[in-house]
């Protein structure tokens, strides 16, 4: 790295399959990427050079149906990499989907550094990553002061979803409790998550938990597994 920033990267398959790779390895310390199941094969070369990263590269397999699979597998990894991670840790998100800066906002608001970095369409060849939003140093950001309340503004909340099935998960574990029907887990979301846009988007919820594969659901019998 050329910047004393330590840097965590997430980016979705398809974008890194587009761009060149060398130069993503220079600004970032952990690059995690999000992959559909349903994808048959990578490219060797492609292997090759996030193999050079060894245990600091991860592959994130994703398997829901949904268009927003993605995006809130992402909100919920990056939610759990930021209870456990150190603050001084930079997040960024390489994607130029404008669904991701509510995410990017809340994460600031949460007191770590977060950025999305775009990348610029070529008409020939690999596409180029702006590195100049990697530029950004922590110690000179600007602070973020707006309210949380105001994190919203996309059509889908993917943070509001991934923190709505972290909290589930969370006090499912520490009670013991596990509703063994899909209508009585319905229940015990709303009554641990008293918003309303949870209850708006109740079956985006339930559709995460089942991405991430934390439950399973056989008609209306719900199985766990954790």
């Amino acid at each position: 790295m050329t910047s004393h920033t330590q840097r965590y990267v997430f980016i979705e398959y398809e974008d890194l399959s587009q761009i060149k790779f060398r130069k993503l390895e220079k600004v970032c310390d952990k690059i995690h990427v999000l992959i559909r199941e349903d994808i048959d094969s990578v490219p060797f070369k492609l292997v090759k050079q996030i193999q050079k990263l060894g245990k600091n590269a991860k592959w994130i397999p994703v398997s829901g149906k949904s268009i927003h699979a993605i995006g809130h597998t992402m909100a919920f990894l990056m939610g759990q990499l930021h209870d456990k991670e150190d603050k001084e840790i930079e997040f960024a998100i390489l994607s130029n989907k404008e669904e991701y800066d509510n995410l990017v906002e809340y994460v600031n608001f949460e007191g770590r550094s977060c950025i999305r970095v775009k990348t610029k369409k070529r008409k020939e060849g690999k596409d180029k990553i702006n590195m100049e939003g990697f530029k950004k140093d922590k110690n000179s950001k600007d602070i973020f002061e707006a309210k949380q309340g105001s994190l919203g503004n996309n059509e889908v909340d993917h943070q509001m979803i991934s923190k709505a099935a972290s909290n589930t998960i969370k006090r499912l574990i520490d009670s013991g409790n596990r509703p063994s029907e899909l209508s009585l887990l319905k229940d015990y979301i709303l009554l641990n998550n008293n918003d309303l846009e949870v209850q708006e988007n109740l079956e985006l919820v339930i559709a995460l938990l089942k991405e991430m594969n934390e439950i399973e659901v056989n008609k209306e019998e719900v199985i766990y597994h954790f």
